[in-house]
């Protein structure tokens, strides 16, 4: 239940934002300046001196000039000024929402982390009672095995039966424990290996 309320949290996080694209920009063998949005493409003795900037779209200074009434006239500066502003404004907020991820996406890793500590501490603490059950249930079966030999009268061999029968049922509730312990401990190796996972990819 509760991984299914971290994983709608994840997906919320991870879809909530719009991820900007990475425009690279490398020099090649011949001299001519290239551009791309795939880093796969930029050669791989190029890919540390490539350049990367966030692409942001915007309106080109003709798109905003022919947006503008006829008769009004447009300063080519005050384009670039206001551009410059958007551009300082688009970063910030890039800034803003990384960090807003980041925080948001440690928060979850830190829960998942805790929730699985828990699950492991109660796994333990399980294991430790099926131990102990099983250590109680091979001793009664040896103490069964030495009143099996010394059974005389028909009143002793109702007893035995009787032992017998409340071992059998113990060793029946022994064996459905360790089967629900043994689907919590696959529950738990999955979310184990699916944090890894998220965690590879980050």
């Amino acid at each position: 239940m509760n991984s299914k309320k971290i994983l709608i949290c994840l997906v919320i996080v991870l879809f909530a934002f719009s991820a900007p694209a990475q425009i690279y920009k490398y020099t090649d063998d011949e001299g001519n300046v290239r551009f791309t949005d795939d880093l796969n493409q930029v050669p791989a003795e190029l890919r540390e001196s490539a350049s990367s900037t966030t692409e942001i779209e915007s309106q080109t200074e003709e798109e905003a000039v022919a947006g503008e009434e006829p008769g009004q006239d447009v300063d080519p500066e005050e384009v670039a000024e206001d551009d410059d502003e958007f551009a300082e404004e688009t970063e910030a907020d890039e800034q803003d929402e990384e960090e807003a991820t980041d925080s948001a996406t440690a928060a979850v890793d830190t829960e998942a982390e805790d929730m699985l500590e828990v699950t492991r501490k109660k796994l333990e603490k399980m294991k430790a009672e099926i131990d102990k059950e099983y250590r109680a249930l091979v001793k009664e079966k040896k103490s069964l095995a030495r009143d099996k030999k010394k059974i005389k009268t028909q009143e002793e061999i109702i007893k035995y039966n009787k032992k017998v029968e409340n071992l059998n049922q113990r060793a029946e509730a022994y064996a459905k424990k360790g089967q629900a312990y043994q689907t919590q401990v696959e529950a738990y190796n999955n979310q184990v290996s699916q944090n890894n996972a998220e965690q590879k990819k980050k």
